[in-house]
């Protein structure tokens, strides 16, 4: 029976410290997940890459959303300005260190987007789960924009619909699910339908 003559790490550059960060890379990655490029791309290709103030922005939206109208009373419930602020200071804490391990793992497992990044870190289940998840919160979102946009329809008919002192019934066309479905249908859907969107 032979017995090898070479040993592991005997050799003085296997201690010596790498800028590479492949191997530390690849122990996040399943076996499916590529370590080169996408297809068609290239290192430096930007085609499709965000600028760092618009991904700021991004973040900033999503964050905040339509919950943003909804801040005056939820500072009156923590209890004051003051109070809303350090609560605010306190989260943003972990919102940072979940956007650091959320870009490390991006940059780990080469891909793109969130729900890429959950597929070949967590596997299979937490990956369907994501995006069950993201779409149900963003039916929540369209569902909360379409009130905010039924309450200002409804100020804008008022304006501009007068009717007579002590008059009860309303017209059928200034009816609240009337208008809010006529927007749904008539501008919402439209854009709606292409999968890009940067146009808009």
């Amino acid at each position: 029976m032979a017995q090898g003559t070479g040993s592991i790490n005997s050799d003085y550059r296997d201690w010596e410290w790498s800028a590479d960060a492949g191997e530390r890379a690849r122990l996040l990655q399943s076996p499916s997940v590529e370590t080169v490029p996408k297809s068609g791309e290239s290192p430096g290709d930007s085609l499709g890459a965000t600028s760092a103030l618009g991904a700021v922005f991004i973040v900033v939206n999503a964050a905040l959303g339509a919950g943003l109208l909804n801040f005056p009373a939820a500072f009156n419930t923590a209890g004051g300005v003051a109070a809303g602020i350090a609560l605010q200071m306190c989260m943003l804490v972990f919102i940072i260190g979940g956007l650091v391990v959320l870009a490390y793992c991006s940059q780990a497992s080469n891909e793109r987007t969130y729900q890429e990044v959950v597929w070949a870190v967590c596997g299979k289940v937490p990956g369907v789960l994501c995006e069950v998840a993201i779409a149900v919160y963003t039916f929540g979102t369209c569902i909360a924009f379409l009130i905010i946009i039924g309450d200002q329809e409804d100020k804008i008919i008022a304006a501009l619909v007068t009717e007579p002192e002590g008059a009860g019934s309303r017209h059928w066309y200034t009816d609240r699910k009337f208008t809010i479905s006529i927007t749904a249908f008539l501008l919402i859907l439209p854009l709606s339908i292409p999968k890009e969107i940067g146009f808009q």
